[in-house]
């Protein structure tokens, strides 16, 4: 018997799930998100960059890549990338999608 393919989540409905507390096994939850964001906010007041290193902080360093590779999949269209419009907007000011914009493909 063929195996049925498990149905994708809309991002509409990925929403809907945040929206009433739904924890993503893997993902994180917005606390901890935020408690990132803030560490990336240090991290370029310090240094005057984002471009952490797997050397200088490997979990900031994975956290970033995440993002970044979360939007470049939510740009070509996967419905799976579940960046919220506020972590969207919060990446976006801080200027951590910008090359990704400007330099499309990319293949980290």
């Amino acid at each position: 018997s063929a195996e049925e393919k498990p149905e994708l989540l809309t991002a509409e409905k990925v929403q809907m799930l945040d929206g009433i507390g739904f924890e993503w096994a893997g993902g994180l939850d917005d606390d901890t998100w935020m408690q990132r964001l803030e560490e990336l906010k240090e991290y370029k007041e310090k240094t005057g960059n984002i471009a952490v290193s797997m050397s200088e902080c490997p979990v900031l360093c994975r956290w970033v890549r995440t993002q970044r590779k979360n939007y470049r999949q939510m740009k070509e269209g996967c419905e799976m990338a579940c960046l919220t419009e506020k972590r969207l907007k919060a990446l976006e000011d801080i200027g951590l999608l910008k090359d990704i914009d400007e330099n499309a493909p990319s293949g980290d």
